[in-house]
């Protein structure tokens, strides 16, 4: 599963984007998550740090 599917798992929607750039928002959560593919179309690494950290301020479930 990719980064952007994770992040709509976890309710997160799409709020738009420019080229490769993807905005994520959630209600309720007042930080977005930006997202540019890495190297070989990757996720890079702070950005899964982000989801990660906004999942479990925020108590989040998939």
């Amino acid at each position: 599963m990719d980064l952007c599917h994770l992040t709509e798992a976890y309710g997160f929607v799409w709020l738009h984007g420019e080229g490769s750039q993807r905005v994520y928002g959630r209600a309720n959560v007042r930080e977005v998550l930006v997202f540019q593919p890495g190297k070989n179309g990757q996720a890079k690494p702070y950005q899964v740090k982000q989801l990660l950290i906004l999942i479990e301020r925020y108590r989040l479930e998939a």
